[in-house]
């Protein structure tokens, strides 16, 4: 009994004391869980590929797409920036108190504020001027990006994965029920002419590359669009015009132009916009 007694006084004090949630420290706890979240996807979305490669081939982390990494970090930061505004509310005294004693400081030879003001000012304008060593930290991020794209090159038309079955059909110059017919071959019952690429290839279960690959292999007219190594590439003229010895001309062609709308001409295969 005398082992129990204790015990149990001890937790009718906690209950008292209002122990067993404290608010304050579920605030900080929670801020340093989000700050962990926040750097994991932060982390993860930097050494991810641009979108067009992600988005072709399935890219994923922990069953992941690039575009859930993305919405998951959007949330936790939002969440660690209200919890961390929460705990500087918290601990708004001592906050104060080191704000006023650094304003004081820079009286009487102590620096710390100026010092953190100063680190923000290099960070910023580091960042505009883009010098060493925080271009670095942009040019390592587009080093893993350029990796991925040797890897696992785009299509030959950006965003691909978007068309629908109706416009892959008329790329490869054939009706739409013979599209629809294919697909439903590989499986994939329901299929509608407006259904797009990836909306297919998620209910197969595999990537866009691996159904439009399969396309390619029974519409030979299309495998101009699966796309290959990075850098200049001819793309499908499609139904655009193109520019071959400066005349005019439509439909599929070796001309060159932009790389845009439906694919025309000699393209390059990095882009500089809508990709991230």
């Amino acid at each position: 009994m005398s082992l129990n007694g204790p015990v149990t006084n001890h937790s009718a004090e906690q209950r008292k004391a209002g122990r067993f949630f404290r608010f304050q420290a579920f605030t900080s706890l929670s801020a340093l869980v989000l700050f962990l979240m926040v750097a994991l996807s932060g982390a993860i979305l930097y050494i991810s590929p641009r979108g067009r490669v992600a988005n072709w081939g399935q890219w994923t982390v922990w069953g992941w797409d690039k575009e859930s990494w993305a919405a998951f970090h959007i949330n936790a930061t939002i969440f660690f920036v209200v919890f961390t505004l929460i705990h500087l509310l918290f601990n708004w005294k001592m906050l104060m108190g080191y704000l006023k004693r650094g304003i004081l400081g820079l009286f009487r030879g102590s620096f710390e504020l100026l010092a953190a003001l100063i680190l923000g000012a290099v960070v910023f304008v580091g960042t505009m001027m883009n010098i060493p060593p925080f271009f670095h930290f942009v040019a390592w991020r587009e080093s893993f990006k350029d990796y991925w794209e040797k890897t696992s090159p785009p299509a030959a038309i950006p965003h691909l994965e978007e068309f629908t079955l109706g416009r892959i059909a008329a790329l490869a110059g054939v009706d739409n029920n013979e599209i629809l017919e294919f697909v439903k071959s590989l499986g994939v019952e329901e299929a509608q002419d407006f259904d797009t690429l990836a909306q297919i290839a998620a209910r197969k279960g595999t990537t866009p590359r691996d159904v439009f690959q399969a396309m390619s292999e029974r519409f030979p007219s299309l495998k101009a669009l699966e796309g290959g190594t990075s850098g200049p590439r001819r793309g499908q003229g499609g139904m655009g015009p193109g520019i071959q010895n400066d005349q005019p001309a439509a439909g599929p062609g070796a001309g060159r132009g932009s790389g845009r709308g439906m694919g025309q001409g000699l393209r390059r295969g990095r882009m500089n916009g809508g990709d991230f």
